[in-house]
């Protein structure tokens, strides 16, 4: 994650060194690439991985993922950080947190903040995979009061302009109705019936964007959006409503999973992940798609990367940052994170050096 004055939070499983400098699951990068100096976070989380990011608007930071432990004090899979680097104990600190992976934060205006992931409870109070806590980190009373939640992992989540909250993951039923792998709901938790996504999707969905204009953009591993295979292979745009936008047309899609889409200010869809071709050309690990859903022939990524990328970042320049399990990129040595320019050649002024010396972003 950026925040505005362009730092750069990265969190995975790495350990070990970034570019000499130790780093363990949890670093604080300069717009250039450096490590920000004086940023302490001690030890960090202990033991397991950071498997989500979120800032809020007062600039502090939230880590999420499937560690219990966080600079040697409990912390159940969720910790606040300040803009500073300081670690806030009293966030969570009158319980025992959550007792499974947190997937997904999502900051609210009025301070509260929705998580989401695979967990059962909260301080052993259920709240099946989804959850709202207050300012203090403490569960709020008045969030989804008499239903059940999720049946499998939430994975992602995003804000609509009118305060509506789109989840997307693995589950198949949200308050025990049928809602496959996506739902739209209230800031109560309540499930919002003016979306209809019909028979949903067929397999996870692992990110979410949303436009400008309010359309949606779901991708993951799915190949069938509502009973249709037709331009539904693992990426899509819907209506406001959650019917699928007939104007989005991305062809034969991709031939692997994607994990993460970013939206640029001028409509164009960053898209990364696991797929080596996408509509049936050569872009290895991330494509550029145009808003109305073809390849942007513009953006070059040569021979791309080795391995996956599982997050993108977009930089107020443009500029574009990825981190992922990659060794390389265009045959060029970069280990699990990058700067690209914004036509997609590599940025040689973003000096993460010999990049992580394990684990992945």
């Amino acid at each position: 994650r950026i925040n505005d004055k362009g730092e750069i939070m990265v969190g995975g499983s790495f350990t070990g060194f970034y570019n000499g400098a130790d780093a363990v699951r949890l670093i604080f990068l300069q717009s250039d690439g450096s490590v920000k100096p004086n940023f302490d976070i001690g030890s960090g989380p202990a033991s397991a991985s950071v498997l989500a990011l979120e800032f809020d608007d007062e600039g502090s930071w939230f880590a999420g993922g499937s560690f219990t432990v966080f600079n040697g004090q409990n912390q159940g899979r969720l910790v606040k950080i300040s803009s500073e680097g300081e670690h806030d104990i009293s966030y969570l600190a009158s319980g025992i947190g959550f007792d499974n992976s947190v997937l997904t934060i999502l900051p609210l205006p009025n301070r509260k903040t929705i998580i989401g992931g695979n967990f059962k409870k909260f301080n052993r109070t259920s709240v099946s995979k989804i959850a709202c806590l207050t300012e203090e980190g403490m569960i709020d009373p008045a969030f989804n009061t008499t239903n059940t939640g999720s049946n499998n992992l939430i994975k992602t989540s995003v804000l609509q302009t009118d305060g509506k909250i789109i989840l997307g993951g693995n589950f198949t039923k949200y308050n025990d109705l049928i809602n496959n792998r996506i739902v739209r709901i209230s800031s109560n938790g309540e499930i919002d019936n003016s979306f209809s996504s019909g028979d949903g999707f067929n397999a996870q969905v692992n990110a979410l964007a949303i436009q400008s204009d309010q359309k949606i953009i779901a991708a993951g591993a799915f190949t069938k959006y509502n009973g249709s295979t037709i331009n539904a292979c693992r990426i899509i745009r819907m209506l406001p409503d959650g019917t699928k936008d007939p104007d989005f047309n991305i062809g034969l899609g991709a031939d692997g999973t994607i994990e993460s889409v970013v939206v640029q200010s001028d409509g164009k869809i960053l898209v990364g992940g696991h797929f080596k071709r996408f509509n049936d050309l050569p872009f290895a690990g991330l494509v550029r798609l145009k808003p109305d859903g073809s390849i942007d022939e513009r953006f070059n990524i040569r021979n791309g990367f080795d391995k996956y990328g599982y997050a993108i970042a977009l930089q107020s320049d443009q500029k574009i940052i990825v981190g992922g399990s990659f060794l390389t990129f265009d045959g060029i040595s970069q280990k699990r994170i990058i700067r690209l320019n914004i036509d997609g050649t590599f940025d040689r002024t973003f000096d993460s050096g010999t990049g992580f010396s394990k684990g992945d972003v």
